[in-house]
C-alpha cells in the first residue's frame, strides 16, 4: 500500500512540473497563486486541491504505532478586496472535519500576507472489538500566514490556534 500511495505522488509531482512547464511557455511572469500562499484571488475564481497527507499517532493515544492516511480536499474561492471563502474536508478512518472560513489577503512586492478564521464540524465513530465511541464537536481556527515568492517558487508559513467551543 505505502508503494503504490508513493508512486502516485511521483506522478502527481511529475505531471504538475510537466504541467508548469507548459504553463511557464504561455506565461511570462511566476503567479504564487497556489492555495497556501497567503496571496489575493482573481475575484469569482476557484482553486481546488486534493491531498493525502499521513500521521503517525502518539504513543500515548494508542497502544501501537500507527501510520494513518488522511485523505483532504481542499476549495479556495476568490472575492472582491482580497478577500476568500475557503473550505476544506479531511477524514481518515474513524475521524472526519468540515472546515469553511473566510480569508483576507495582500500583498506587498514579493511578501504577502493573510488572515482568517475557520469554523470546523468534528465527527467520528469508532467501533472496534466492544469498544464503541462516537465524538461530535465544533471548533474555530483563527489563522495568520505569511509568504514570499522569487521567480519560480515560493514560500509560505502558515499558524492557527484550534478553539474547541464544544465536544461530546
Amino acid at each position: 500500500m505505502r508503494r503504490f500511495i508513493i508512486i502516485i505522488i511521483f506522478l502527481g509531482l511529475g505531471i504538475s512540473l510537466f504541467a508548469s512547464q507548459n504553463d511557464s511557455l504561455k506565461r511570462k511572469e511566476f503567479e504564487a497563486y497556489t492555495l497556501m500562499f497567503p496571496r489575493a484571488f482573481e475575484p469569482y475564481k476557484a482553486k481546488t486541491a486534493l491531498a493525502i497527507l499521513f500521521t503517525r499517532l502518539p504513543m500515548d493515544w494508542v497502544e501501537t504505532s500507527l501510520d494513518i492516511p488522511i485523505f483532504q480536499f481542499e476549495i479556495k474561492y476568490g472575492l472582491p478586496y482580497g478577500f476568500s471563502l475557503k473550505s476544506t474536508i479531511q477524514t481518515i478512518a474513524v475521524s472526519n472535519q468540515i472546515r469553511l472560513g473566510p480569508r483576507w489577503n495582500t500583498s506587498l512586492g514579493k511578501f504577502a500576507f493573510g488572515a482568517g478564521v475557520d469554523m470546523s464540524f468534528l465527527y467520528g465513530r469508532m467501533n472496534i472489538d466492544g469498544f464503541d465511541n462516537e465524538a461530535i464537536g465544533w471548533a474555530t481556527y483563527p489563522n495568520v500566514s505569511v509568504g514570499i515568492h522569487f521567480k519560480k517558487v515560493a514560500f509560505s508559513c502558515y499558524g492557527e490556534i484550534n478553539n474547541i467551543f464544544s465536544m461530546k
